[in-house]
């Protein structure tokens, strides 16, 4: 049987932890409401945050959602990463159950999700562009040693165009390349 979009938004934020207003309204048809957030038991989050790191024009006002309350206790940063992971399990057609979502955390050793694919486990990382060079080639290097398939999403074109050029660099054969997926995840809109 086939959820309704309600139970199907209740059931992304089991894995994706936080969603914003575009999300929910993009994916599910919902529009959030405050009686409609509280018919839910949702909890509201309100941030005005940057979405695309370096781009003074990318400050927004950002209303999230939530399951778990505890999320409203988080920066700016973490829902937005959360929100971005979520959208690129969204665009890449990843179902939930496979899916594991740890973004927020400062590890950066470690990606910002897994998912489990029939030739092993993938990685996922989301960078809003405030990544320095070493560290967005180190993620492509270790991750892609790693791991069998890494997806790395960004929030705006530029820094799409900028890590393709170090993927180039750090994996030159197009076999090595072929494990990797480049998207740009607008999760605010």
């Amino acid at each position: 049987m086939t959820p309704t979009p309600t139970e199907a938004l209740l059931d992304d934020l089991v894995v994706d932890h936080a969603l914003s207003a575009g999300q929910v309204k993009r994916r599910y048809g919902i529009r959030l409401t405050p009686v409609r957030i509280r018919t839910l038991g949702l909890t509201s989050i309100e941030r005005v945050m940057v979405t695309v790191h370096g781009a003074p024009a990318s400050v927004l006002a950002v209303q999230f959602v939530a399951l778990n309350p505890r999320w409203a206790r988080q920066e700016s940063w973490v829902l937005g990463h959360l929100a971005g992971v979520a959208e690129a399990r969204t665009l890449t057609n990843n179902p939930r159950a496979l899916w594991r979502s740890e973004a927020g955390r400062l590890d950066s050793a470690r990606p910002d999700a897994t998912y489990l694919m029939e030739r092993g486990m993938s990685a996922v990382e989301f960078d809003t562009g405030s990544y320095d060079d070493n560290t967005v080639r180190r993620k492509l290097r270790d991750f892609g040693r790693n791991y069998a398939h890494v997806i790395y999403a960004v929030s705006g074109e530029r820094r799409l165009t900028y890590v393709k050029r170090r993927l180039w660099t750090e994996w030159p054969s197009p076999d090595d390349r072929a494990r990797f997926t480049l998207i740009r995840v607008p999760w605010w809109a």
